[in-house]
């Protein structure tokens, strides 16, 4: 009975994408662009939508085609918070839009507000990253149909598509408490995550389209450039991790081939001997969306050295100056700390039993001290967290989580509506007394500044 359900769910699945590629594939993308009529995207969904559209205006401009894009943010937002928000029509949402290769915020919008926005050709849902293996989470009060129901209701396109993004499995060793629903088993999450979709959207009349960003993100994970695709185990890596993604929503949703494609975020983070890697894994994913595809780049290419060193060749460090972040051992930020948000937490004012598994900046940085260009290094095997304050009289609502990338460019996204940021370091976990290593911590962590005459 378990194979007969799985034929049809494929056969299903087969008939979804056909129909959608015949509308909106290759063809129908170089259609639109010569007719000057953009393919216009909208996703509802949190910060793994956000992390997935974050490049795909540049992509697709990569491909030609032309497009528009929207989001409707709220971070860590689940199918029935949305289906609330919806009911309510609370003002809950940052939208986020580009038309021109900026993404531009508005602040306390509907879903509502989103939708009506552009007569959008595509929209997309998503459930939260910890419930999307949870089978019951998208039947559970009808939240599922309920949306989609009240999309179809508010859409002002006729002929508007749905699409479902499938996302990825938390990297291995990820702190996030969600993981342990998946026995932090990244492939036992994987495989719930394919299971639900297969038993909930597949089978779904309503939906066109199904985006497999999270199949592709595994499919990487088989090559040697292996698990290293998250910034802090489970958000994706802002140049590599968001690149796949972003190269997967374009071609799930156009169709367009990928053998030309030469545009990347970072040519640091995705050098060039990553894109046929990427490009395989993409491409190997809207095929076969349910199933991980083993890499043909086990092996690195002859020659390789790594990205350690391919990343130090990439910038000349001597246009830097190394910033002394002022470490201070058994101390650490808490930006949402219900008292002592804008203090360091240290021996001095607490007795919590955690404090001596980080090294802490002694202070505050502002963005006048970390400018747009600034690098921020991390060695494996250790982590570090980014504390934000918009103001320091009010403590921040959504926390910055731990980051593991080797190297971050700060950028304007990187600061947001951040004024102030501050950085604890620690082993990757954050459960390894540190006390008697506070300075062998610390150099694993290294921030250069442009210097004036240098790169801004």
């Amino acid at each position: 009975m378990l194979c007969k359900q799985v034929r049809i769910g494929f056969f299903v699945l087969f008939l979804l994408v056909f129909a959608w590629t015949s509308a909106f594939g290759a063809d129908g993308a170089a259609a639109r662009a010569q007719s000057s009529e953009p393919l216009k995207i909208l996703g509802i969904g949190n910060s793994f939508t956000r992390d997935a559209m974050e490049h795909l205006y540049q992509i697709a401009q990569d491909a030609g085609v032309d497009v528009i894009l929207g989001y409707l943010y709220i971070g860590g937002s689940s199918l029935a918070q949305h289906w609330e928000n919806a009911r309510l029509n609370l003002p809950r949402y940052e939208y986020y839009k580009n038309v021109d290769g900026t993404w531009r915020a508005q602040n306390n919008r509907t879903l509502l507000f989103g939708l009506r926005d552009e007569a959008w050709d595509l929209i997309t849902l998503q459930q939260v990253s910890e419930l999307s293996g949870v089978s019951a989470s998208y039947t559970e009060n009808d939240v599922l149909q309920n949306l989609i129901d009240y999309v179809n209701a508010n859409k002002t396109n006729p002929e508007v598509k749905l699409g479902w993004h499938l996302t990825w499995a938390y990297q291995a060793g990820s702190t996030h408490s969600g993981f342990a629903t998946y026995q932090r088993n990244q492939h036992v999450m994987f495989a719930s995550i394919v299971n639900a979709v297969r038993k909930h959207i597949v089978t779904n009349q309503a939906f066109d389209l199904i985006i497999p960003a999270g199949t592709a993100v595994q499919n990487v994970r088989t090559s040697f450039i292996g698990d290293t695709l998250t910034r802090d185990g489970y958000h994706l890596s802002l140049n590599l991790g968001r690149y796949i993604a972003g190269l997967t929503w374009l071609r799930a949703i156009t169709g367009v081939p990928l053998d030309d494609l030469t545009w990347v975020p970072s040519s640091y983070e995705v050098p060039a001997e990553y894109l046929p890697v990427i490009k395989e894994a993409v491409a190997a994913a809207v095929a076969n969306p349910f199933a991980i595809t083993i890499s043909s780049y086990v092996e690195p290419p002859p020659g390789w050295t790594g990205l350690t060193a391919a990343v130090a060749d990439a910038i000349d460090l001597n246009e830097y100056t190394l910033l002394d972040w002022e470490p201070v051992g058994c101390a650490y930020w808490n930006s949402n700390h219900a008292t002592q948000f804008n203090v360091l937490i240290s021996r001095a004012n607490s007795t919590a039993a955690n404090l001596c598994y980080f090294v802490s900046s002694g202070r505050m940085f502002t963005r006048e001290e970390l400018p747009v260009g600034t690098i921020i290094e991390i060695d494996p095997g250790y982590q570090y967290r980014p504390e934000g304050w918009t103001s320091l009289a009010a403590r921040t609502t959504s926390r910055p989580g731990p980051v593991t990338t080797q190297r971050v460019i700060v950028t304007e996204e990187w600061w947001g509506r951040f004024q102030y940021r501050a950085f604890n370091v620690s082993h990757v976990g954050s459960t390894y007394d540190i006390r008697n290593e506070v300075e062998e911590t610390a150099a694993k962590f290294r921030i250069y500044v442009p210097k004036q005459d240098g790169l801004q």
